[in-house]
């Protein structure tokens, strides 16, 4: 297991637990116990099997439909974990039928978004990693921008010219600055040339 792995683990352990804290300190073991299943499905399946944590910010490898269906499927679980905690609807044995689907499938939605296009060896050491994550999709990048617009406007005019084109690392946490992570428009490998000389026109 490496040291990120398990400092990922640590913390979202800690996380955990300090969120079920005040209701452990009142007695209800009933609601901490159904709540650590669930924060223990939600920790091994999402942030303990993806290469980086949530709290890392999302890969450029990452489009903006998945960005998306990974908030939505954190979004899931989380509520679920957050309803068990606080004894939500917790009076019915039945309840668990539906909580436990839900917290799985959220979870297991924003691993699949995470991992689609994720690389084959996130952690491998290159001299550019971003190249050489790109080695392992079908795409290459051909022009950064520092807002989402100028990216989309590119985008856009590589499509009109019949060639398919995205972007990606559209949505970033709030706190990291574009110049680190700005906009990357990407091209099939096969098309970067002609790609180039569009935009350089």
């Amino acid at each position: 297991m490496s040291k990120r792995k398990i400092i990922n683990l640590l913390t979202l352990i800690l996380v955990s637990v300090l969120i079920m804290l005040p209701a452990l300190l009142i007695g209800n073991y009933y609601e901490c116990g159904a709540a650590a299943i669930y924060f223990g499905i939600l920790i091994f399946t999402v942030w303990y099997k993806v290469p980086e944590g949530p709290h890392s910010g999302f890969p450029f490898w990452m489009t903006t439909p998945q960005i998306w269906l990974a908030y939505i499927g954190s979004f899931v679980s989380a509520m679920v974990c957050v309803f068990a905690v606080h004894g939500q609807f917790l009076d019915k044995w039945w309840i668990h039928f539906i909580y436990l689907p839900l917290c799985i499938s959220g979870a297991c939605l924003y691993r699949y978004a995470y991992m689609k296009n994720a690389p084959k060896d996130p952690y491998a050491k290159y001299d550019d990693l971003l190249d050489a994550r790109m080695q392992h999709t079908t795409y290459v990048v051909v022009a950064e921008f520092e807002d989402v617009e100028s990216a989309r406007v590119v985008r856009d005019m590589l499509i009109a010219k019949g060639i398919e084109a995205r972007t990606f690392n559209e949505v970033i946490p709030a706190y990291i600055s574009r110049r680190n992570q700005p906009v990357r428009v990407c091209v099939h490998k096969a098309d970067k040339a002609i790609a180039e000389k569009i935009i350089n026109e």
